[in-house]
């Protein structure tokens, strides 16, 4: 993620080239540093690419933004696990150090204009699903992931959320 006019909550990307019935990934760019961030693991059928819609249900103003792309091979049998839920599975209370244990693009309040934006999903460094160890590994599942192992995290837990929050048409 480029660390400079990315903002959207909901950039759009497309995943090409995978026998994946669901190649489509969402994801906040907002994180205020350039750094690679996963869009998970895919079984490569043909010729990779990705591509990154500048199409959101977001407000004018809020800039979408495209730097590197890089492929890399994981073991074989990834692990895929999904944390979502409330402010108990986002970590809400487990930062350590007046917020900085959340993740950037989970923490903020903008101003667009006339309008605000923000995130107060708090996803925290330590939230459980993060420090949660699969049965046979060592490292945390948070750990693995971080290291662009073979586990496959969707951290979608959101402080505050509701079921009709990640239901297809939720607000």
């Amino acid at each position: 993620m480029p660390n400079v006019a990315a903002r959207s909550q909901q950039a759009k990307y497309t995943v090409a080239g995978t026998d994946s019935t669901s190649p489509h990934r969402v994801s906040p760019q907002r994180i205020r540093s350039n750094e690679w961030r996963s869009l998970g693991i895919f079984n490569f059928t043909g010729t990779p690419s990705v591509s990154l819609s500048n199409i959101t249900e977001e407000q004018v103003g809020v800039d979408i933004a495209w730097d590197a792309v890089a492929f890399q091979s994981v073991g074989s049998n990834p692990t895929q696990v999904v944390g979502m839920g409330d402010s108990f599975a986002s970590g809400e209370g487990a930062d350590n150090d007046g917020g900085k244990d959340y993740f950037r693009e989970t923490d903020y309040k903008e101003n667009l204009g006339n309008d605000e934006v923000s995130n107060k999903c708090h996803r925290s460094k330590y939230a459980w699903i993060r420090e949660a160890n699969l049965p046979g590994k060592s490292q945390s599942i948070g750990e693995i992931s971080d290291s662009y192992g073979n586990v496959d995290l969707s951290f979608i837990a959101c402080s505050g959320a509701r079921t009709y929050n990640v239901i297809s048409g939720g607000a």
